[in-house]
């Protein structure tokens, strides 16, 4: 059970702390855009290299905004069929989404792993700014390895019978 809880716990913190980076890169975005268009249409001049930048913050936000709803429980899911079964029949549902979530969230970081090494070596960069592209390659593989860890402690607590569903 305190293993349970250790995991919870640094879940938790990681998530917190992914959460935060996203609602940054967000704002940068949103301040950067508007930037961009005010000096675009007010001086004709306008932020060199706004595209690119803008490009690699939502490389950034969206998966550590995935990490963040996975972690709340907050995707959008329908209900429709699984509204008029039993309450155990969903749990299985919700079990085998988990388990199949989790093959795919382990797939996906375990070959985002492979790319980033591969970019490492090729020094691929951006074409205005020349800003490298495999740190932001690796923040996606991060984000998918604790993505699939929160998966597995979600599959852990169904197993034990210790936690709740999140959804």
């Amino acid at each position: 059970m305190q293993v349970i809880n250790l995991i919870n716990k640094f879940n938790t913190l990681l998530v917190l702390i992914l959460r935060h980076i996203a609602i940054w890169i967000l704002a940068a975005m949103m301040f950067l855009t508007a930037a961009d268009v005010c000096l675009r249409y007010i001086f004709n001049s306008p932020v060199s290299g706004s595209f690119e930048l803008i490009e690699y913050m939502m490389a950034l936000a969206v998966p550590f905004s995935i990490v963040f709803c996975a972690k709340e429980g907050a995707h959008v899911q329908v209900d429709i069929l699984l509204d008029h079964t039993g309450k155990r029949f969903r749990s299985f549902i919700r079990f085998a989404g988990n388990i199949i979530s989790l093959l795919l969230f382990s797939i996906i970081a375990w070959q985002s792993c492979i790319y980033v090494t591969e970019e490492h070596a090729s020094k691929l960069t951006s074409s205005v700014l020349y800003i490298p592209v495999y740190p932001f390659i690796g923040a996606l593989a991060a984000a998918f390895i604790i993505l699939s860890l929160l998966t597995l402690a979600e599959i852990i607590y169904y197993l034990t019978g210790k936690g709740k569903w999140s959804r």
